[in-house]
């Protein structure tokens, strides 16, 4: 994250920008439903919901998540997933 404040320029709240593409980070996600588990601190959750406050993506914006095979898991139970939490397409 150093990097960021090397290259990177700090944004308003209320400037405009659009974001093509969100990238989340994983510990296990379900490939069918997209259902996604973390790392249980909500720190991509909440990025992702201050871009979406920022109005810098929708819901039609694509999220993604880049995870080992053994990451895979078919078994996270939705229904214990928090409005909140975002899942991956």
């Amino acid at each position: 994250l150093r990097g960021c404040a090397i290259v990177g320029e700090l944004l308003a709240e209320d400037e405009s920008i659009r974001v093509d593409l969100v990238v989340v980070g994983t510990v296990a996600v379900s490939p069918s439903s997209g259902a996604r588990v973390g790392r249980g601190v909500g720190i991509g959750d909440l990025a992702y919901a201050m871009l979406r406050q920022m109005r810098a993506i929708d819901e039609h914006t694509p999220v993604v998540t880049t995870v080992h095979d053994c990451q895979l898991a078919d078994d996270i139970h939705i229904e214990r997933m928090l409005g909140y939490d975002v899942f991956v397409d």
